[in-house]
């Protein structure tokens, strides 16, 4: 009897776990030990928190990470554009979204061939490539 002593350990999205003592029977629980138990599950629960913490914030660095990376080749690729075909940098975004779109792939996907030297198939007719509308 009085051979286990069980304490809720809460996470950030609620309950955790327990955290159980055993002992052998034949002797209650002193109240000290019954507060250590207890102070030591929201050791647990702090632990189990910055755990659950640092995983969503490593998640974020690395969700960032990659879209600064696919910007830079965006604005690389930009760049190419609006030296290649004299366009303004709203032009030549627009003239790589088209493109991307025409071939049902990504923009990022797209800038890096340009990037890479590959050109971008010539505008679709009607379009005046300065802005993506055409000439009224």
């Amino acid at each position: 009897m009085n051979s286990l002593l069980c304490v809720p350990v809460e996470g950030s999205a609620g309950p955790a776990g327990t955290l159980t003592m055993v002992r052998r029977p034949g002797r209650p629980w002193q109240a000290f030990e019954v507060e250590s138990l207890i102070t030591y599950a929201g050791v647990v629960a702090a632990l189990i928190r910055a755990a659950a913490e640092s995983q969503a914030n490593a998640q974020i660095i690395g969700q960032l990470e990659h879209a600064l990376h696919h910007r830079v080749v965006i604005e690389q690729a930009k760049g190419i554009l609006m030296e290649r075909e004299g366009l303004d940098p709203a032009g030549a975004f627009d003239r790589l979204r088209k493109a991307a779109r025409a071939v049902r792939r990504r923009v990022s996907q797209v800038a890096g061939e340009v990037v890479a030297g590959h050109p971008l198939p010539p505008p679709a007719p009607g379009s005046n490539g300065k802005g993506g509308r055409p000439p009224a």
